[in-house]
């Protein structure tokens, strides 16, 4: 290393030069990035560093970064880069030094500073270097390796800092005569190019203006002179790469520099094949842009052009005429001072082969010859004009110089040329020496393209031009003229549109000229007709067009020849598409125009036919006034002009696929022959003329639509034609979806599977796909899911190996009907999975965005397949047992459904009848499904009240069908719901119109068929008509033995079709599923069916849970019906029906025997199996599971007669009670999901609430008071039985009895008989003549003392009527069990004595128990009954006060069946029975009387009424038993639990409240009687004789602490029922008007009414009453009930009562206590009332 200077006797600057590259060297070794970094040898070096810079050992080191910097500029300053004295190895150890810098800082800032003046060292030392060739390979190859990694540091960073490496690669001085630099610096400028065109391409946008694109590629450009010196090859790639470049350009930009990024490409792909296509691409796109803005089209695109016109010009290149004409242009608009003369002097004198002066001397002709002297010497001249190539170049010379010269005149010019043509032409001698010539004469006419003037002379002279070349074989030049007519007439077009029409029928006729048919000169014709037909359409002047299109016309006819119509029309719709609309654009300024263009009888019947197809396609897109009158117009054309009857057939079917006329245009053509240009297509043809018929008019159904589909099966079975693939595809495409929505399934799934077999090798993928998915759709339908499984696989695979993107709409149906499938064959957990995935792509799929749609019709296509998916994602939902859920999910289908037919088809028709009317079709199907699953899900969810709305729309959409089997479908299905709502009548008369319409329907559906079937059998079963349930049920099991039957004979076509149902045995799983729910409703008892005799267990493979379920209980239910059938057949157990039974009423037996111990087991196992069952009875119908629980109680009944059982009465009643609840509980849900409906997605998350049946008991002991009896009445559907659970939470004592209501009767045939059906009966035909008592009608007449009286006898008759029938009730129904009702509590030790002495009787008066008169009997064990059987005894209360002996009796025979049932046999003919009864009824008059010596308490102060819906239409409050008691009731327990827990027995707020009096204005007594008292209440609110706003009625239930409404109904007319059931809180209500507490019963159903939307509501207590009562007995019962309860006391002190203790006084003020006392009932909790 040198220190020092004087060793080599250097110079001071010489030596710092020798100091800085050694501090250099040691520096760059150092931080050698190819090296392992050491810390340790760079502080040395830094230290050394510093110790040659002169700082001392001690000192602080400098930084090195500003060390070096100091050093670098000290050394700069003594090495300028363009000095003579700069050596080369000083320029690189100042490059390396740069590169040190870099190195060393972090700063980004710094490192871009050091980059710049490193380059800029580079570009001086090198531009000063450059003329020494010794050193220019040094400096280039360094410039290029530092731009490169500048480079490579620039675009590693942000996308606008990409725009400086520009600044470095163009600013790099040219490398002459290196060619391998060269072409690295072009390709690295290029390359920067195309990624900033990426990004022009992505949307993105750049730093710079694009016209820099230009500039950096012009012909002064660094680039330009980088690829001047490049070798052929490689010139000739960075060439395409530029012109490909600037083509992207061109395509991403919409400015006029467009323009000049296409020049561009022409520059630097001039020497391509497609160069001359592309100029005149040019010359029309310079025509367009021109017109709008000449300034700016000179300003941004005459540099690149002269660029162009420059590289032509060095290369030797002949102008072509577009070239000419537009450097000519360029030189009209210029505004700066380039000379384009240049080049137009320079293709004028490349025309002639002679020097001008030697022309005009041969000639005679002077340069300032006038036209009349040029004229004369030309005809002078003869032949020798005609022969010399010359005098054409020296009269071209002349024509041109008179045209520059203004004293000329320019229609003399233009004559003489016409003469000149004229001459040539009548020679008949053309040469290709008159070419040049003739296209001088071309460039000289351009110059009259503005001149309207002298148009006429242009006009004559193009056309003599035309003439002269025709036939010529001159494509260029006849494309020339027909270029120069068709500007011509784009110019004239503002002022003359007649003149303008006439120079583009020249323009037409020149094009077609020489025409050969290829593909370019299809494209050059197409381009100028659409070019020609926009003009006129944007100038408002389409029905001036007539006669271009008339031209045009007759052009392509003659072009096409005598091409059939159905090869003819896609090439027209290809090529005739512009002018079709300017045709129909007239059309629509003036209606007559199809006859202008057509009365010429120069256009045959198949071009008419093919151009009427094609403007009634194009109109049909039009909104038009008079729609319907102006084509019906067209359709009288047509038929005028059209001779061909076939051809008509066709046009006329067009009309009716664009406007849905009620008028049928073709009944007379369909008997069209062979003799039709498209008689070989009859088949076809008709098919479609025939479902046109149908669609139009309903008439036509029975026959018509048969023969459409035979014909075109017919059609199908031809050899196929590909010229008519579309045409069938189109009639296939109409006919499937209006079979589809007429139920014709079978014929649908006939008509493509034969299609597909005789065409599948003709389709392309995309229409392969569109028919498979139509066959697996109906084959879904059809039920055979292996077909569907197969069809749905092979299209999936032909999508994914299809070359072309599968269309979106396809791709959806596709995915759909994979997802119904899996739904439909109980795939359930993969559906489920499908759904998410479907889920996230409709959200995720731009293309299924409704409002993004390209059109409307896709915008309704996508929301209809929103509804679809809304509709299968809810039948997942509800097989999944989440019904509220699917609820919600099918009303949005139904909305978006409605929305699409009542919104959107009626303005699509009128644009498109042919594909609305399929749209509508296929909207109208799912509608129609969706309404019968979601009525099919409301009924499982048990909400009637919705259901009756949605069964009236789809009623109303059965009046809108016209098609019998739909209508008959449709019939069976709503007739069905009314059979199971207890609607006989209206069921009949709809199965009447059903019946009448499947019978008149020539087509075959075998499932209506089976539909039909079930529904007559379902109604002679609840007719009881046991004959014809025998029948129908046997007529549907012969149908399904045809279902499963493998016959393949073939026969007519509808044999054909009834084959379409018969499934073979791999295929029977959903047929199996349908016949298991035949099977099920014909066991249910509640339909008042039975199991079948040969019935057996289905064998289908159970898929769903449901299924699963139903076939169990079917089995449970066979299980107890074999066990039961055993046991009674025994003599000593033939009573067993008809004897009341409680569970565990003996405390142990050891009676068995062994055979009862095996019949016992059969109801175990049933009792098993059933109770499996429930615990997933949330997959049952509400009147399923009823079913189910009754048959499951039967066996615990049956079972319990003769053992005990573990199960406990709060479980039992749980049980029971489980669905109950279950509605109150949807139905609060339908409310809160109301506002999801809104969604087009539905949403996949279950709302379904869960019960913890392991905490009831416990919550039932917590929450129920100390003091409350719970009591449970029911009936058996199975047997009629009363089933009654008493439960308490403070005794032991809990009940479950089961007491036949004919068990009197049974043992005394004297005795009445009182079924429960019976007794309502009877309240209904007593509450029904009371009605009619106070009906106006019947009140009018009332007028004297006489009429009074008479009218007052009956009122009190009806009355004693209804008291009769509750105590008959209480007597024939509960009989000795009314003991149940009782709230005595009874001492223990008195229970205990009774027990004993009671025992003792039996002892003496039971043979089983007398010891001596049982001898030689076989032993038994006595039966110890349970001290519940002895309560029962003592709370009948003073046998001396009962109402009826038989009381005790009921007991004492129950007794005696307890001990038979156990073992003890005792045969009543050897029982003193009637002293048995006087020994009992003593026992229990000397313990009660004993009892009631001492004092005694109530065991229970309330008590409530759990009813079922059968029992909540009796007034059970008025047994004789509870009238005196305080009683509510409640249709559920878990209601009832809910509302103890969410509103406890806090007391009702008495200064808080909101009434409504008197709103209708008619009951003014009751205004009188109580509006006082009302306005006196302290914060209380409400109106009087007058009706609230529904929003003040709502504020009112909501917010105050009571509610009263006295007035008529419960106030329904006022608000709505969902309204109230939103709600989270509704106060306790009086509802105190006429039958306000009515329930509307629904068969099995559940029922409804204001009551429960109350209760739903959140209200913990309502009053209502159950029929209607007269106004005065009302008002004493309110009157009375609100004195007691304390709101409007008569005294200061309060009575302090619960509502519930003073309703039975109230009742009593009435003056029919009966028939308007028992009315009023309070439903949920007794409150007290505080002040």
């Amino acid at each position: 290393m040198l220190h020092g200077s004087a060793e080599l006797n250097l110079t001071p600057a010489e030596a710092d030069r020798e100091s800085f590259r050694a501090e250099l060297s040691l520096f760059l070794e150092s931080r050698k990035t190819d090296r392992p970094k050491s810390p340790a040898k760079k502080i040395l070096a830094d230290v050394e560093l510093n110790k040659m810079a002169g700082v001392k050992q001690n000192s602080k080191l400098m930084p090195l970064e500003d060390h070096f910097k100091n050093r670098l500029e000290r050394f700069l300053m003594t090495v300028p880069p363009c000095s003579e004295q700069t050596s080369n190895d000083d320029i690189h150890l100042a490059i390396q030094g740069f590169k040190g810098l870099r190195a060393l800082s972090n700063d980004r800032r710094a490192k871009s500073y050091f980059w710049n003046k490193e380059l800029e060292f580079i570009r001086s030392g090198m531009q000063f270097k450059s003329k020494l060739a010794d050193v220019i390979d040094d400096f280039t190859t360094l410039t290029l390796a530092t731009t490169n990694e500048r480079l490579s540091e620039i675009l590693a960073t942000d996308s606008p800092l990409q725009w400086k490496a520009h600044d470095y690669v163009t600013s790099i001085p040219v490398a002459i005569g290196k060619a391998k630099i060269s072409y690295e610096f072009a390709d690295l400028h290029l390359l920067i190019c195309e990624l900033m065109i990426n990004r022009l391409e992505l949307g993105a946008t750049v730093d710079i203006p694009l016209t820099h694109f230009i500039k950096m590629m012009s012909r002064t450009s660094n680039f330009f002179g980088w690829i001047t010196s490049l070798p052929e090859e490689k010139l000739q790639l960075i060439s395409r790469r530029a012109s490909k470049g600037f083509m992207r350009l061109a395509n991403c930009t919409k400015t006029v520099l467009k323009l000049g990024f296409f020049i561009k490409a022409l520059e630097f792909g001039q020497k391509t094949v497609m160069f001359e296509k592309e100029v005149l691409k040019l010359k029309l796109m310079y025509d367009t842009m021109v017109l709008k803005n000449k300034a700016q089209v000179y300003q941004y695109t005459s540099l690149p052009f002269w660029d162009l016109c420059e590289s032509l010009s060095q290369q030797g290149c002949e102008f072509s005429t577009e070239m000419i004409m537009l450097v000519q242009n360029y030189d009209k608009i210029k505004t700066n001072s380039l000379n384009w003369r240049k080049f137009l002097n320079r293709a004028e004198s490349s025309a002639s082969e002679v020097p001008i002066e030697g022309v005009l001397q041969e000639l005679q002709i002077q340069t300032d010859t006038s036209v009349q002297a040029l004229r004369e010497k030309i005809f002078e001249s003869g032949e020798e004009f005609i022969q010399s190539k010359s005098s054409f170049s020296s009269i071209s010379h002349s024509l041109n110089q008179l045209l520059k010269d203004p004293d000329s005149s320019r229609a003399e010019l233009l004559g003489l040329i016409d003469s000149i043509l004229e001459f040539i032409l009548r020679s008949g001698q053309v040469t290709r020496y008159h070419y040049p010539f003739l296209d001088n004469i071309t460039l000289l006419l351009k110059s009259f393209e503005n001149d309207l003037e002298n148009e006429a002379g242009f006009v004559s002279n193009v056309s003599k031009l035309i003439d002269i070349l025709k036939g010529q074989g001159q494509l260029k030049r006849m494309r020339n003229f027909s270029n120069l007519l068709f500007q011509s007439g784009t110019k004239l077009l503002p002022v003359d549109v007649s003149r303008a029409i006439a120079h583009w029928n020249k323009c037409v006729e020149a094009e077609v000229l020489n025409f050969e048919g290829n593909s370019a000169e299809i494209e050059m014709l197409k381009a100028k007709t659409e070019r020609i037909s926009n003009a006129l359409i944007e100038a408002g002047n389409p029905h001036d067009g007539s006669s271009f299109l008339v031209t045009l016309l007759q052009v392509y006819q003659d072009r096409t020849g005598e091409m059939p119509f159905f090869e003819l029309l896609p090439q027209f719709r290809d090529e005739m598409a512009i002018p079709t609309k300017l045709l129909s654009k007239a059309i629509l300024q003036q209606s007559d125009t199809l006859s202008v263009i057509f009365t010429p009888e120069i256009l045959s019947d198949t071009t008419k036919a093919v151009l009427a197809v094609e403007i009634l396609e194009t109109l049909g897109g039009y909104a038009i006034k008079n729609r319907i009158s102006l084509f019906l117009g067209l359709a009288h054309v047509l038929t005028t002009e059209i001779k061909d009857k076939g051809l008509l057939l066709i046009c006329l079917l067009k009309v009716h696929d664009v406007i849905p006329t009620e008028t049928l245009l073709f009944e007379q053509l369909c008997d069209f022959d062979f003799e039709s240009s498209v008689g070989s297509y009859e088949a076809v043809i008709l098919s479609k003329a025939y479902l046109k018929m149908c669609v139009v008019s309903s008439s036509f159904h029975k026959t018509k639509l048969l023969q459409g589909i035979e014909r075109f099966l017919e059609a199908a079975a031809l050899p196929p034609s590909h010229c008519t693939l579309f045409y069938e595809l189109e009639v296939l495409n109409e006919l499937f979806n209006y079979l589809v929505y007429t139920g014709l399934h079978a014929y649908a799934s006939y008509m493509v599977s034969q299609y597909l077999d005789n065409r599948k090798s003709c389709l392309t993928e995309e229409k392969l796909i569109d028919i498979s998915l139509k066959l697996s759709e109906v084959k879904l339908y059809l039920k055979f899911p292996l077909q569907v499984s197969n069809s749905l696989t092979s299209t999936g695979v032909i999508m994914k190996g299809s070359k072309e993107k599968v269309e979106i709409m396809p791709l959806v149906n596709w995915k759909l009907q994979q997802l119904e499938y899996l739904i439909e064959t109980g795939n359930l957990s993969h559906a489920k999975q499908k759904c998410q995935l479907l889920l996230d792509w409709f959200s995720e799929t731009d293309e299924l965005h409704y409002e993004k749609a390209r059109n409307k019709y896709r915008s309704v296509e996508t929301l209809f397949e929103y509804a679809r998916l809304q509709y299968l994602v809810s039948r997942l939902q509800s097989e999944e047992n989440r019904h509220v859920q699917a609820v919600s999910g099918l009303k949005r289908s139904i909305k978006i459904l409605q929305n699409i037919l009542q919104k959107f088809i009626p303005s699509l028709i009128a644009v498109d009848a042919y594909r609305s009317n399929q749209l509508r079709w296929r909207a109208s199907s799912y509608l129609i499904n969706s309404f019968k699953v979601l009525i099919s899900v409301l009924i499982h969810i048990g909400s009637a009240k919705e259901c009756d709305f949605y069964v009236n729309e789809l009623m109303a959409l059965v009046s809108l069908q016209d098609f019998n089997l739909v209508k008959a479908e449709l019939g069976y299905f709503i007739a069905n719901y009314k059979l199971l709502s207890g609607k006989i009548k209206d069921a009949n008369d709809l199965i009447a119109a059903a019946d009448e319409d499947f019978n008149s329907s020539v087509f075959t559906n075998k499932f209506v068929e089976l539909q039909k079937l079930e529904t007559h059998a379902l109604l002679s079963q609840l007719t009881q008509n046991q004959d014809l349930t025998e029948s129908y049920y046997s007529a549907i099991d012969d149908l399904f033995e045809f279902l499963k039957s493998d016959n393949s004979d073939e026969h007519g076509l509808r044999d054909q079709i009834s084959d379409e149902f018969v499934h073979s045995a791999e295929e029977h799983t959903l047929i199996e599923r349908a016949r298991l729910s035949i099977e099920f409703q014909r066991s249910m008892s509640a339909l008042n069916g039975a199991l079948a005799r040969t019935s057996s267990e289905n064998s289908c493979k159970q898929s769903f849970q449901y299924d699963a379920l139903r076939s169990a209980s079917l089995k449970g239910k066979m299980m107890l019906s074999k066990g039961k059938r055993f046991i009674v057949e025994k003599p000593e157990f033939s009573g067993l029906e008809d004897s009341a039974i409680v569970l565990n009423s003996v405390c142990s037996s050891e009676n068995e025997t062994k055979s009862l111990k095996s019949a016992l087991g059969g109801l175990f196992d049933s009792k098993d199996l059933l109770f499996r069952c429930m615990q997933n009875g949330k997959y049952f119908k509400g009147y399923e599971y009823e079913e189910v629980l009754k048959t499951y109680l039967c066996a615990i009944s049956y079972s319990g007669a003769f053992t005990g059982t573990s199960l406990k009465v709060p479980e039992l009643m749980f049980t029971a009670d489980s669905q109950k609840y279950t509605f109150f509980q949807n139905d609060k849900q339908l409310q809160d999901m109301e506002e999801q409906t809104k969604s087009l997605l539905p949403s996949p998350k279950s709302l379904t609430f869960e019960l913890d049946t392991r905490s009831i008991s416990s919550d039932m002991v917590k929450l129920i008071p100390q003091n409350w009896k719970v009591i449970s009445i029911d009936i058996c559907s199975i047997t009629g039985d009363l089933l009654i659970s008493s439960f308490q939470p403070s005794s032991e004592s809990q009940i479950y009895a089961r007491l036949p209501l004919n068990r009197h009767a049974a043992r005394d045939v004297n005795e009445r008989s009182l079924t429960f059906l019976d007794g309502l009966k009877e309240l209904k035909t007593i509450i029904h003549e009371s009605d009619q008592t106070t009906d106006v009608s019947r009140t009018s007449k009332v007028k004297t003392k006489e009429d009074r009286a008479e009218w007052w006898k009956e009122r009190g008759e009806l009355d004693l009527k209804l008291q009769n029938l509750i105590c008959d009730a209480e007597y024939l129904w509960l009989g000795g069990f009314r003991s149940i009702f009782n709230t005595r509590k009874i001492d223990p030790h008195d229970l205990q004595d009774f027990k004993l002495k009671f025992l003792d009787i039996l002892a003496a008066h039971l043979p089983s128990r007398n010891t001596t008169r049982s001898l030689g009997r076989r032993s038994t064990e006595q039966v110890e009954l349970s001290d519940t059987i002895y309560e029962l005894f003592l709370k009948l209360g003073l046998p001396s006060k009962l109402e009826r002996i038989e009381f005790l009796e009921d007991l004492m025979y129950f007794v005696l069946d307890i001990l038979l049932f156990h073992g003890e046999e005792n045969a009543y003919d050897e029982i003193d029975l009637d002293q048995l009864y006087i020994d009992i009824e003593s026992l229990i008059e000397l313990s009660v009387s004993h009892m009631d010596m001492k004092p005694h308490e109530s065991e229970a102060d309330h008590i409530v009424l759990v009813l079922s819906s059968a029992c909540q239409y009796f007034p059970w409050e008025s047994l004789p038993i509870l009238r005196d008691l305080s009683v509510s009731r409640m249709p559920s327990f878990k209601l009832l639990l809910q509302v103890l827990e969410n509103h406890g027995l806090d007391p009702v707020d008495a200064n808080s409240g909101y009434y409504v009096l008197n709103p209708g204005g008619d009951l003014n007594r009751t205004e009188k009687n109580f509006k006082d008292s009302f306005e006196a209440l302290p914060g209380w609110t409400g109106r009087s004789g007058e009706p609230p706003s529904e929003n003040e009625l709502i504020t009112g239930i909501a917010n105050s602490g009571l509610f009263a409404y006295l007035g008529h109904g419960g106030g329904e007319q006022y608000i709505k029922s969902k309204t109230i059931k939103a709600q989270s809180r509704c106060a306790p209500a009086l509802l105190l008007g006429c039958s306000s507490g009515a329930l509307r019963a629904n068969g099995v159903l559940e029922s409804y009414g204001t009551v429960y939307n109350y209760l739903v509501g959140g209200s913990p207590m309502v009053l209502a009453s159950m029929w209607d009562v007269t106004d005065k007995d009302m008002d004493r019962f309110t009157g009375s009930m609100l004195d007691q309860w304390g709101l409007f006391p008569k005294s200061e002190v309060s009575c302090n009562k619960t509502i519930g203790q003073a309703l039975p006084e109230a009742r009593d003020t009435c003056t029919l206590k009966y028939l308007n006392g028992a009315a009023p009932v309070l439903y949920g909790l007794p409150l007290h009332l505080v002040k």
